[in-house]
């Protein structure tokens, strides 16, 4: 059952919430199960996809079925209620697949009524109506000062979630049987000790928190599936997590006191010798790629996602006989932070073939993709950065038929880019930023079909609106970020004289974004790119 609803009056809203109760009621165990833990999320939050489904599989509601991962059948319960629209669909992914979902106003407060009937518990904003109640399996604690926090005595709870919430660390070592301890934005710089009792641990987040240093007895949780330290202060794990080989998706970024401001890419972390034990991992990133991790990589051959930083000559050289044997491999991600460094990426022919998502950041030998590169018939996305490609590198990519979004961010040398007739016929997403030779940029007719959003950031020669720029003929959004002022003003003035030439179907949004005093400065206005070259009204081109 789908629903579209009309709110509008008291009796619009009795008659959805009626349909909301049949809809729930009609929905099977596994998936009512996993609908009202939704109710673990705060008001008006954003649903993650990845995040949601670990926490599903970490409360034991998803089984394998049919020899698809359990991360598969949880994606597949999501799309479930989505396509109900008991989730809302709210951001997607370069795939095409939902990435945040978020969950309507009078759904929410439906289920946080039903769920703390069927063993829920939502305890929001630190309300004085707490009541606590043995048999309560999730305990939600949302913005509170430690003063606030409530001292329930729940011997069933399943699962804590906080958010931005002073923790008092003596409230873990009240639950013993917890299974998902999920801590966001919490102002901690030590991991409660308690936590490494809790021996039924599935899922431990700590992301966004001050933490720097995770204990040597976080191995003795030999349950865990699912640690998450992304944004935190994490340097290094210990060595006793090569005792957990149920692992399975380790999400490692981390950011120094000094990040916490700036969007910030993130940093690597460094893991311990004997991380070939962990056989179940899935997900590895960001980590240090030193020679014996490299090594290492070559016994994951579950693994689907892979991000590594600090590659070189040194433990380059293993690093294709490693990826060559993850054979369910998607996405990867390659980074060398040495400028003097050049990699060599012809050893690692033939390439992953069902990979979908490619990061590589580094120059690469002679400034030119490797032979194999037309050979990843499944990419989706690519993000090259720092490679000095050439003009004559970028034909590679037209053999990538399903490409959707590319990125190419200080990578390219050359003075002048054209994008020819034929080339990249589905890709939506286009971004060039840091190219600091390019003065030229053309589209010519009949490339880039589906573009839908062109973004050109601090390319500083660039001061003329590309040429041929009218035959994108679905591009929705233009953004420039930080381009030359003889640029934006050009699109701005011509916006101002288009007048009654403009037709809707072709108006494309131009966000015009400026950096300044670590303020982002921002504009919008719409334009007619079909009178931009003065190709329908005569107008001299510009």
């Amino acid at each position: 059952m789908s629903l579209v609803w009309d709110g509008s009056t008291d009796h619009g809203i009795g008659q959805v919430s009626s349909i909301l109760n049949l809809s729930i009621d009609d929905l099977p165990y596994h998936l009512k199960r996993c609908f009202l833990y939704c109710s673990i999320y705060p008001e008006d939050f954003f649903v993650k996809r990845k995040i949601l489904i670990r926490m599903w599989i970490a409360e034991g509601f998803v089984e394998e079925k049919n020899h698809a991962t359990m991360e598969d059948v949880a994606d597949d319960y999501l799309n479930q209620l989505a396509q109900r629209s008991l989730l809302q669909v709210v951001m997607k992914n370069e795939f095409g697949r939902a990435k945040r979902f978020q969950i309507h106003d009078l759904i929410r407060e439906l289920i946080l009524s039903r769920s703390a009937k069927e063993g829920h518990f939502v305890f929001s904003k630190c309300t004085p109506t707490f009541e606590s109640n043995s048999n309560y399996r999730h305990l939600v604690i949302d913005r509170c000062t430690r003063s606030d926090l409530p001292a329930p005595k729940m011997v069933s709870l399943r699962s804590l979630h906080g958010f931005k919430t002073e923790l008092d660390a003596s409230l873990l070592s009240r639950f013993r049987l917890l299974t998902v301890v999920n801590l966001w934005y919490i102002p901690i710089a030590k991991l409660p000790t308690s936590v490494t009792n809790l021996f039924n641990l599935r899922y431990l987040g700590i992301r966004s928190t001050l933490i720097k240093e995770l204990p040597h007895e976080l191995g003795r949780l030999h349950k865990l599936q699912t640690l998450d330290t992304k944004w935190s202060m994490v340097q290094r794990l210990p060595g006793s997590i090569t005792k957990l080989k149920g692992l399975r998706h380790l999400i490692l970024f981390r950011r120094d006191a000094a990040d916490f401001r700036f969007m910030h890419p993130g940093k690597a972390v460094v893991l311990p010798n004997g991380m070939k034990n962990l056989t179940c991992l899935q997900t590895l990133k960001y980590i240090e790629a030193d020679e014996n991790t490299v090594r290492s990589l070559g016994s994951l051959k579950q693994m689907r996602s892979l991000e590594l930083s600090g590659v070189h000559e040194g433990n380059l050289i293993h690093l294709p006989s490693s990826i060559s044997k993850m054979s369910h491999l998607l996405c990867l991600g390659i980074v060398s932070r040495n400028s003097d460094v050049q990699l060599d990426l012809e050893p690692f022919s033939p390439p992953p073939l069902n990979l979908q998502k490619l990061t590589l950041t580094g120059r690469l030998i002679g400034g030119k993709l490797p032979s194999w590169f037309g050979h990843l018939s499944s990419l989706m996305k690519l993000q090259l950065h720092s490679s000095e490609l050439k003009e004559d590198s970028i034909g590679l990519l037209s053999l990538l038929p399903r490409l959707f979004d590319l990125s190419l961010v200080d990578a390219y040398e050359d003075k002048s880019l054209t994008f020819a007739a034929g080339v990249l016929p589905v890709l939506r997403n286009l971004r060039l930023e840091d190219l600091a030779y390019l003065a030229h940029l053309e589209f010519q007719k009949g490339s880039l079909l589906a573009l839908e959003k062109l973004m050109l950031c601090q390319c500083s020669e660039l001061i003329k609106i590309p040429q041929g720029i009218e035959n994108l003929m679905h591009l929705k959004n233009l953004e420039l970020r930080d381009m030359p002022i003889e640029l934006t003003e050009k699109l701005q003035e011509r916006q101002e004289s288009e007048g009654k030439y403009q037709d809707a179907w072709h108006t494309t949004i131009v966000k015009v974004i400026r950096t300044h005093n670590g303020w982002l400065l921002e504009k919008k206005f719409n334009t007619n790119l079909c009178t931009l070259q003065g190709f329908k009204d005569g107008r001299s081109s510009i």
